[in-house]
């Protein structure tokens, strides 16, 4: 009971110095201490004489605090000289109003919106009645804001890409950047004073595509396309264009934003690289043609040499005729190689090289392979094994004959170059790493890959020749062609063709250590 009687008499004198201080005695009024509002009455020299409980808690102040202060002293202190002619202002022509930057007791800077009036009472001096709203949080936003779109005109106004913003419901180009006007060739007034000009200056073989585009943005989707624009100078340039609406609360597209770019030098360059490599492949088929005409020129006469010297070998020769024989025949053979690779490598070359499909022991096309050359490999006194792994299939699906010719040529060239030792020819599943390593992971399930490897204890090959020893006319000793004979077609050749395998082909070896020539080869599965 002496707590509430103790509360009651400090509320009644706060109340009593409120009237005391507020000669209008303001305090009691509902509306103005209910207000949100911000109230405050001085008079023309800025005294205060009244302020709302709103008004003070936006400055900091309690509001007896505020009584008698000087609203010159509340304003912040770069603009508080404006004070005195806005006053006059009120006084001549009975209000004011604008933004006031207001000071609090904390020293932070507030802005106020204030509409000042002249309030004229009888027997009294002429007072002014302030009505205010504290939009600071308003004005950062606001500052916030444009702070954000200069940014963004700056971004746009100066990027390469050509920046639009139309209206979908009427075609109405709100924005576009400044680089229209070097991509299209025409001012940008021309754009957004005349909407249906962006429509008109596309290609007439590419306006469908616009259109259906366009109908697609509408929908509501995202989109790219390529399209060609015809200048006012009669240029014609490609435009890559990116759009994606933006919607409305309702799901409703509100407008249309787009980013386009000039991608004419990329278009020239494509349209350069696409003839260039008609032109090589043109050229590609006209050796390929070359060589096979060659080749068949060649054979015809040779087998007329190859078979006379077969009808001589018959006939009594002495020592000096046998050995002039034995040239012609080694040379014949020579010749017949490089006929039947010519041919071979321009077939493929030109891409008239296809595979058979048909089933094949793998053991079997390697006895075939070797066994015509075992008889040259016993004359040099080299040993020629062939093995295979149990865990080969007994039957897979492919071309024998290929394969026979791949195997035959390697194992030809190790026999050639090897003096002494041996040539072990295998073949084994492509274990997973070898699989990675002839980019065959794509393989389905119904396929098996195979390793075939040539080694011989041959003179090996220097590390420089390893990367050039399968490219045409290319052979790995300066010394090869003078010794062996053949212009480098044969490996070129085995490469061509386990490609068309759908594996790859290398080569291991050290010089005076042999080497070892692998490659792969994919396979169908019987079904």
């Amino acid at each position: 009971m002496v707590i509430a009687l103790q509360s009651k008499r400090e509320s009644l004198q706060k109340g009593k110095l409120r009237r005391k201080a507020s000669p209008l005695n303001l305090s009691g009024n509902d509306f103005s201490e209910r207000s949100p509002g911000l109230i405050v009455v001085h008079d023309l020299d800025g005294k205060i004489l009244y302020a709302n409980p709103a008004a003070a808690q936006s400055l900091g102040y309690s509001v007896e605090d505020l009584i008698g202060r000087s609203m010159i002293d509340l304003i912040t202190p770069s603009v508080n000289a404006m004070f005195v002619p806005t006053m006059e202002q009120v006084r001549l022509h009975g209000s004011a109003e604008g933004i006031t930057p207001m000071r609090t007791k904390q020293g932070e800077d507030r802005k106020w919106w204030v509409r000042q009036v002249l309030w004229k009472a009888p027997g009294r001096a002429p007072l002014v009645l302030g009505d205010s709203v504290d939009i600071t949080s308003l004005r950062l936003a606001d500052d916030a804001l444009h702070e954000s779109e200069q940014r963004f005109r700056y971004l746009a106004d100066h990027i390469h890409q050509v920046f639009w913003i139309r209206d979908p419901h009427t075609n109405q180009v709100s924005y576009v950047s400044p680089a229209f006007e070097s991509v299209w060739g025409r001012p940008r007034a021309d754009i957004l004073d005349n909407p249906p000009l962006f429509f008109e200056s596309v290609h007439p073989d590419d306006r469908t595509l616009v259109l259906h585009t366009f109908g697609r943005l509408l929908r509501g989707e995202a989109t790219e396309m390529e399209y060609r624009i015809l200048r006012p100078d009669g240029g014609q340039r490609w435009i890559w264009s990116h759009s994606f609406p933006t919607l409305d609360e309702q799901g409703k597209v509100e407008r249309i934003i787009a980013i386009t770019e000039d991608i004419s030098d990329r278009k020239q360059h494509e349209e350069d690289l696409r003839r260039a490599k008609e032109e090589a492949e043109a050229q590609m088929h006209a050796k390929s043609e070359l060589l096979a005409h060659v080749s068949h020129e060649i054979r015809t006469p040779l087998q007329i040499v190859m078979g006379m010297a077969e009808i001589m070998r018959g006939t009594a020769l002495d020592a000096e005729q046998s050995e002039l024989l034995e040239r012609i025949e080694f040379a014949s053979e020579n010749l017949h190689t490089l006929a039947n690779d010519l041919l071979n490598f321009s077939k493929a070359g030109a891409g008239r090289v296809e595979l058979r499909e048909q089933p094949l022991d793998p053991r079997d096309v390697l006895r075939s392979a070797t066994e015509p050359l075992a008889a040259n490999a016993a004359k040099k006194g080299i040993s020629l094994r062939c093995n295979a792994s149990e865990s080969v299939p007994t039957s897979v699906i492919g071309d024998p004959d290929r394969l026979r010719q791949v195997l035959a040529n390697l194992i030809g060239n190790a026999l050639k170059f090897t003096e002494r030792g041996e040539v072990v020819v295998q073949v084994e599943l492509a274990d997973h790493d070898m699989e990675s390593m002839d980019r065959t992971s794509d393989k389905s399930a119904n396929e098996v890959t195979l390793r075939f490897s040539v080694r011989d204890t041959g003179p090996g090959i220097a590390p420089d020749d390893l990367a050039r020893i399968f490219e045409p006319f290319s052979q790995a000793h300066t010394t090869t062609k003078q010794s062996f004979g053949g212009v480098g077609l044969g490996l070129a050749i085995c490469r061509q063709f386990v490609q068309l395998f759908g594996g790859r082909i290398w080569v291991v070896g050290e010089v005076g250590l042999g080497s070892t020539f692998y490659f792969t080869a994919r396979f169908g599965l019987p079904s």
